[in-house]
């Protein structure tokens, strides 16, 4: 007896990866989530294990066995295409499908699936970067990216960036209430005893990224002046990567699609699309994708059935 085809899509990032399949009528039939799936940072084996074991929580949520039809895994740690086909060899082989029938990319393009003509899809989570596609009959075609060079290159923008621009800006002695919140944050006394933890062992990316929450709340619930321009300049540093990602595509006007945790924050889009107003540039529509895996998911659906 023949089962149910289904379409699989990963959104694997920096701090975590989040699996979504659906069925043939777009019905979601299994979500799973586990580890973080930076595919530079962990290298290929890691990172298929890392698929396979979500893969694994999905089927297990399932009384019924389905027929994998499709898979598109979007990842961080993908710049450019060398990356992709060790790593495409190596999810073919641990789903089972014929490479034709699985797309790996970076974890930006799973936002494309939303974009009806020239546009961008814009990551800002625990790091962020900015892809810019055309609209082609095949569907959207990449064009040119910016940001997206990780934690010690880049990183502009994201939560990393707003804890980076905050330590920063403690570590002047300008900022007493953003002072005060980032000592009891790392749970130290003195601005000296706070360079030594930013310096610690084990103080990666994902544990500057984790005061962003703590710039917001300053900056939008006490109206902290030096949290509210820390978040500011990020806000303006995201859009003039999305700027400079404008200008491939020549384009008078284009989409955007967000995704990631940091542009969820509503306030912290707006003084985005601000930055990006100041700089006479002109956008048709703004999409807020909240899951991108099941995002994606459905595009495969949709493409499938077309």
């Amino acid at each position: 007896m023949a089962t149910a085809p289904a379409f699989l899509a990963v959104d694997g990032g920096a701090t975590k990866t989040a699996a979504v399949l659906v069925d043939e009528h777009g019905q979601v039939l299994a979500r799973a989530s586990t580890g973080p799936s930076n595919l530079v940072r962990i290298g290929v084996e890691a990172w298929s294990e890392v698929i396979a074991t979500v893969v694994t929580a999905l089927r297990q949520q399932l009384a019924q066995p389905f027929t994998l039809a499709r898979a598109w895994i979007g990842t961080a740690g993908i710049h450019g295409d060398t990356q992709v086909p060790d790593a495409h060899a190596a999810i073919c082989k641990v789903l089972g499908l014929d490479s034709t029938a699985v797309r790996v990319t970076s974890d930006a393009a799973l936002l494309s699936a939303g974009l009806r003509g020239p546009g961008m899809a814009v990551i800002a989570g625990t790091g962020s970067v900015v892809h810019g596609f055309v609209d082609t009959p095949q569907g959207p075609r990449y064009v040119e990216s910016a940001g997206g060079l990780g934690w010690i290159l880049g990183d502009e923008g994201s939560a990393f960036g707003v804890g980076r621009a905050a330590l920063r800006c403690v570590l002047s002695g300008e900022a007493p209430a953003l002072c005060a919140a980032v000592l009891s944050h790392y749970a130290v006394d003195t601005r000296a005893a706070l360079l030594n933890a930013v310096y610690a062992p084990g103080m990666g990316p994902e544990r500057i990224a984790s005061l962003a929450p703590v710039v917001f709340s300053l900056a939008l619930d006490e109206g902290d002046a030096p949290a509210h321009a820390v978040m500011q300049e990020q806000a303006a540093a995201l859009a003039d990567q999305i700027a400079r990602v404008a200008s491939a595509l020549d384009a008078p006007t284009w989409e955007l699609v967000f995704g990631g945790s940091v542009v969820q924050q509503e306030a912290y889009r707006a003084e985005v699309m601000d930055a990006l107003r100041r700089g006479s540039h002109t956008v048709t529509r703004v999409t807020v994708v909240t899951d991108a895996a099941a995002w994606a998911a459905q595009a495969l659906r949709g493409q499938a059935y077309r």
